[in-house]
């Protein structure tokens, strides 16, 4: 084990359980083989993986290390004196890959015996469903280029680094910054957004000409509370992930390391939105200031393959008072029609601003008709929905995709109570 661990090219020996396995092999120490496989069931447990937990944990290494092999691979651009290099860590990888742990000693054999192929009732996740193929694939691989290009096909597809396991990102850190992937970021289509089919085929529009590397312009999506703003950001995650879009979300206090994010994901083969959900300013508030500078110097356009994408109530964004429509002298500003203009410039750097008003009466019945049929509602008629309906939005907030949602949930929650009591 120390003599394959010892000769990795890619990636760097600096794995905690690679590293854990390295020490043991040298020392013997059988507290160190337990610690490895500790670490192997937890993260098997962690993304639904069984069977053989080596191969899978290898196989996650190799797709999220951040390299230069990686990235050629991603970008499908793997070729001359890097492929050959890419081969010979192909080799080595390999070989670690079917490593036989019976040669390990006795103080490996009967603690990875039971890893090579765990047997338990695994929860289903995301990203256990993209790496168990991947391991399968390069298990089969009968020789070393079969096992590159089993690799390079996978990072080619997915992009490299955590974006080729994971789909959506939080900030975990800002100094430095650091992102942290979603395990399960909400599954949900534009279809289940009912009606706004003008707002919906202008997003789709917008980040059709991203993702084709046409020009686009950046998203702002405006309006009242409950009508699908939010929803819509996660459906088109959902629509475009296979076609290597992700989603890096980032709170309104750490807008500052804006541009450190966007320095991090441009270049990469993946394509990102930023997500900015609820923004909103204060008129005491200057972090507008900070956000409207990065649009301002044009970083996530030149880039290519980051689009920043906002919701807000408010469509200019920054709170403004009457008293900033006046030029007159006010506190000290000669005119105060630059301050406005100051104020609704941020607005003005989203290219594609899409509103999301309150549905009409109409559209807040086909609201409640369609979620209630479609989750598999089927006792009440229509009138009746209507009328609880209009009940139910007076006492929760007026007419929105959201109430309609929350109005069905109830109704559909009170359907599987009788049906359990009459069981």
């Amino acid at each position: 084990m120390q003599s394959v661990i010892g000769s990795m090219l890619y990636p760097a020996p600096g794995d905690p359980v690679l590293k854990l396995l390295s020490d043991a092999g040298t020392s013997g120490d059988a507290a160190l083989y337990a610690e490895a496989a500790r670490r192997l069931i937890a993260f098997g447990v962690q993304h639904g993986l069984d069977g053989n937990l080596w191969q899978a944990y290898l196989a996650a290494h190799l797709v999220t290390d951040e390299n230069p092999i990686s990235r050629a691979c991603a970008f499908q651009t793997l070729q001359g004196s890097l492929k050959t290099l890419a081969l010979a860590c192909a080799c080595v990888w390999r070989k670690l890959y079917h490593f036989d742990f019976s040669a390990a000693g006795k103080e490996a054999a009967p603690i990875f015996a039971q890893l090579l192929d765990m047997r338990y009732p695994a929860a289903e996740t995301a990203v256990g469903k993209r790496l168990l193929p991947l391991r399968d694939q390069l298990a089969a691989a009968q020789d070393d280029e079969a096992f590159l290009t089993a690799l390079c096909e996978y990072l080619s597809a997915n992009g490299s680094g955590q974006s080729a396991l994971w789909r959506a990102f939080s900030v975990a850190s800002l100094e430095p910054l650091r992102l942290s992937p979603i395990d399960a970021p909400a599954s949900v289509s534009l279809d289940d957004l009912i009606g706004y089919e003008k707002q919906k085929q202008a997003m789709v529009d917008n980040m059709e000409a991203f993702l084709s590397g046409q020009p686009f312009n950046h998203m702002l999506l405006y309006g009242d509370a409950g009508t699908g703003k939010s929803t819509s950001v996660k459906a088109l995650l959902c629509m475009y992930e296979s076609r290597g879009l992700r989603l890096l979300e980032m709170r309104k206090h750490q807008l500052s390391a804006l541009g450190d994010a966007i320095r991090m994901l441009s270049g990469r083969a993946n394509k990102y939105m930023i997500y900015m959900d609820d923004l909103s300013f204060e008129e005491n508030e200057t972090g507008y200031k900070n956000l409207k500078a990065v649009m301002e110097g044009g970083v996530a356009q030149e880039s290519g393959n980051v689009l920043l994408l906002a919701t807000s109530n408010r469509r200019h964004l920054v709170r403004e008072d009457w008293k900033d429509r006046s030029d007159m002298e006010h506190e000290g500003d000669v005119h105060r029609s630059d301050t406005l203009e100051e104020k609704l410039s941020l607005a003005a750097r989203f290219g594609c601003a899409v509103q999301f008003g309150i549905p009409t009466v109409r559209d807040f019945d086909d609201m409640v008709f369609t979620l209630y049929r479609r989750q598999g509602g089927r006792k009440l008629s229509e009138e009746v929905l209507r009328r609880r309906a209009y009940a139910f939005e007076i006492r929760h907030g007026g007419v929105s995709g959201r109430t309609a949602q929350q109005f069905v949930n109830v109704v559909l929650a009170e359907e599987a109570r009788e049906n359990g009591a009459q069981e």
